[in-house]
């Protein structure tokens, strides 16, 4: 069947309806060889099955049957709708818009020259031998729904964009420099080896991210971040973070004045907000009138606990309503790789720090003039492994408090100085080793320092260790 309309001419105009076709037994349908669609819109109400090959250029589709059959399908500059699945042997996107059905199983599919295959209103699951997405493509989900992609090999360059993402591979995983999968609340990368060199992440306050593998797991180069206030990061070999990479929970925890130990909320004057606590106590904000500092909580040995928000920064005298936020809390970070080797490299990290507190501000002259939040404080670290290599860095730090700031007020009052904020306290982190424990990878829970002297650091966190059976508490402030 071809529908050809030859002459470039513009889509907004008539269009090819496919509607009535009876097949041999009396159903509604088509069953085909070959399908050719080119510079038409063509509105296909019946299942249509191919079996050689389908091909759609510079065209308007929109199909409302399933599109099956065994065919290899190329679709170029096309926009296309579908409403009903698609399974065929190989799609070929090239330059195309695909309104993606609830259902699409391919043999191979690949996204090239801008594709973009999008969802607005519903779920999309994506089964595939072979799925590639180049760096120029890219698969759009709405904040309120989800795309899961099922297939023996994945190959990332360009993006993934929904509310939550499930990608799982038999085979192997590769989330490329140029790539990012974005999640608004989750994103799950499940199955054999994951190499990731791109970003991995998800926008929401406290939302998850998990890369579990029943074989190795790599994240290589400056480009390759996994980023969230939750992570989980789960291997059945080893767990290799190559110089300049990241797994970050820092700044992904509860915001200001929220969590099990926030700095509190400024007085009725002005004052630098306090830090928050977690594993060591916030520090104390600058003046009579900072608010309250954030206390002690957690576990130890298995913390599981986010950081907390620092305390608020309020505004001087009559602008007492302005106040400047403390810093977030620190998110939590899970690693298991009890049977392989978790190997850090110099120049990569795995954190859970806190976010610094918001600096003073003014709009002088003779505009208001608040003080420095607090700084959040860290979250928790636990690994579990039977070694721990290489000679990166494991922190799980306090935030700064903010700085203040001064403004010429009248000549009465002359210039007003605002105060500092104080400092978070540290984290929680904790390693369990079967063998060897590496003395070059640097493990920190150091409370953050104030926004200025007049302010208060805050206390160290807690560092627990075992080692076939040697156990270790560290609380070390670094100065």
């Amino acid at each position: 069947l071809h529908v050809d309309n030859g002459d470039g001419a513009s889509l907004t105009g008539g269009r090819t309806v496919l509607d009535t076709i009876v097949d041999a037994d009396g159903g509604r349908g088509l069953l085909l060889s070959m399908f050719v669609v080119r510079s038409a819109h063509v509105i296909i109400e019946v299942p249509v099955a191919v079996s050689e090959n389908l091909t759609l250029s510079d065209s308007k589709l929109d199909t409302r049957g399933e599109i099956t059959g065994t065919a290899h399908a190329r679709v170029m500059a096309t926009e296309w709708t579908a409403a009903a699945s698609i399974a065929l042997a190989v799609l070929m996107l090239e330059g195309t818009s695909l309104d993606m059905p609830e259902a699409m199983n391919f043999t191979r599919a690949v996204l090239s020259d801008g594709s973009v295959c999008r969802s607005s209103s519903h779920d999309v699951a994506i089964y595939a031998e072979e799925l590639t997405v180049d760096g120029t493509s890219r698969m759009d989900g709405h904040a309120s729904t989800s795309i899961t992609i099922a297939a023996a090999t994945v190959t990332l360059n360009g993006e993934v964009d929904s509310g939550v993402v499930n990608i799982a591979c038999s085979l192997s995983m590769t989330v490329a420099s140029s790539a990012e999968v974005r999640a608004g609340t989750s994103a799950r990368l499940l199955g054999g080896a994951i190499s990731i060199y791109g970003d991995v992440s998800c926008a929401s306050e406290l939302c998850a991210v998990q890369v579990l593998s029943t074989s190795d797991i790599e994240l290589e180069g400056t480009s390759a971040v996994v980023s969230a206030g939750d992570i989980r990061v789960d291997s059945g070999g080893d767990v290799a973070i190559r110089a300049g990479a990241k797994l970050s929970a820092s700044g992904r925890g509860p915001a200001s004045l929220r969590g099990a130990g926030a700095g509190g909320a400024c007085r009725t004057s002005y004052g630098g907000g306090s830090g928050g606590g977690h594993g060591g106590e916030g520090g104390y904000g600058e003046g009579a009138h900072s608010s309250t500092r954030g206390a002690v909580y957690g576990d130890i040995e298995e913390p599981e606990h986010y950081g907390s928000g620092g305390g608020t920064g309020c505004g001087y005298r009559h602008h007492a309503s302005h106040v400047t936020s403390g810093g977030h809390g620190g998110g939590r970070v899970f690693v298991n790789v009890s049977e392989g080797t978790l190997h850090i490299a110099s120049g990569a990290r795995i954190s859970a720090d806190g976010g610094a507190g918001t600096a003073g501000s003014t709009s002088s002259p003779r505009g208001y003039l608040v003080s420095g939040g607090g700084g959040g404080s860290g979250g928790s670290i636990r690994i579990l492994a039977r070694e721990l290599a290489g000679s990166g860095a494991v922190t799980a730090r306090g935030g700064a408090g903010g700085s203040k700031t001064s403004a010429y007020v009248s000549s009465y009052w002359g210039t007003v100085h605002g105060r500092v904020g104080g400092g978070g306290g540290g984290g929680r982190i904790s390693v369990l080793v079967g063998r060897v424990l590496s003395s070059d990878v640097s493990l920190v829970a150091y409370g953050g320092l104030p926004g200025g002297s007049s302010a208060q650091r805050a206390a160290a966190g807690t560092i627990f260790s075992a080692v076939a059976g040697v156990r270790s508490l560290h609380v070390d402030n670094g100065d």
